[in-house]
């Protein structure tokens, strides 16, 4: 083996980022440095500009797989590269759970939006069923579960304003009666002087929610910690710069929303449709 492969064992990883994406721009910086070149050098070497390569030393982002052989290419890995990036792809809603549901636990306030369903949190066990479409993982659904009891701890519970598309309301799914008890659900929390939910109507102009689910947790000492997830990924931000910007993005969407009255009234209204239709 030669030796490039030989990463000094105490190589710097962020804290509280240990997972495969931390290793994996970690990797790329000890590689870079073994190699004694700069950032701007690889950059250059790959053909992408400098401000790219940056953002996947600094884990903002993951190289797509052609870039991923030339940077093996470059550093004269073979493989090595391209193979840490698909485990990379592989763990990210893992270490997400992990990792943000910490932040959960020991949050001050938690601002969610999910496009297509229920915020996690707010989640009964029949609707996770009823919305898996595949036999439910017990110990994983019982972790989801507790997420909820985590953040309506009964000693300072955390504030939780909670944004949901009529997309995620009307849906029947596979069980009725589980997404009739979630919107039953939906509206015991939202009664709690700390959960505020909001319902951003179909009707509604196209909005910054667009881009997908987001989620801002803010610590007891207003450190945040955010989430962006699109179908074939996720990241776990903790850039201070880039949390004040997605926390602008869920100020946009409140903004669009039916205030928390309403929304409570429209989920009522939304049962009541239900318990009439006789499809449902």
């Amino acid at each position: 083996m030669s030796q490039i492969f030989q990463i000094p064992e105490e190589s710097p990883v962020p804290e509280a980022q240990h997972n495969l994406h931390s290793h994996f721009a970690d990797t790329l910086r000890v590689l870079r440095q073994l190699k004694g070149v700069t950032q701007l050098d690889v950059a250059r070497g790959i053909f992408v500009a400098r401000e790219t390569y940056t953002g996947w030393e600094n884990q903002r982002a993951l190289p797509d797989n052609d870039n991923c052989e030339s940077l093996d290419g470059f550093f004269g890995t073979g493989e090595y590269v391209l193979n840490l990036r698909e485990q990379c792809r592989r763990e990210h809603v893992a270490s997400w759970f992990e990792a943000f549901s910490e932040y959960e636990a020991k949050c001050r306030e938690l601002r969610s939006y999910v496009p297509f369903y229920i915020p996690g949190a707010l989640q009964t066990e029949g609707y996770i069923r009823a919305i898996s479409g595949a036999p439910v993982d017990e110990e994983r659904l019982a972790m989801r579960l507790a997420r909820k009891d985590k953040l309506l701890r009964p000693e300072n519970p955390a504030h939780f304003f909670a944004v949901i598309d009529e997309a995620a309301l009307i849906r029947t799914w596979r069980r009725p009666a589980a997404i009739r008890e979630q919107l039953a659900s939906l509206l015991e929390m939202g009664a709690l002087p700390n959960v505020h939910i909001q319902v951003t109507r179909l009707d509604v102009p196209a909005h910054a929610g667009g881009a997908g689910a987001l989620t801002i947790a803010t610590m007891p000492d207003r450190s945040r910690a955010g989430w962006v997830e699109a179908q074939f990924g996720g990241r776990l931000i903790q850039d201070h710069n880039e949390i004040c910007d997605l926390a602008l993005v869920f100020d946009e969407i409140r903004g669009v929303a039916l205030s928390e009255e309403a929304s409570l009234a429209y989920i009522e209204q939304i049962m009541e449709m239900m318990h009439g239709d006789r499809v449902a």
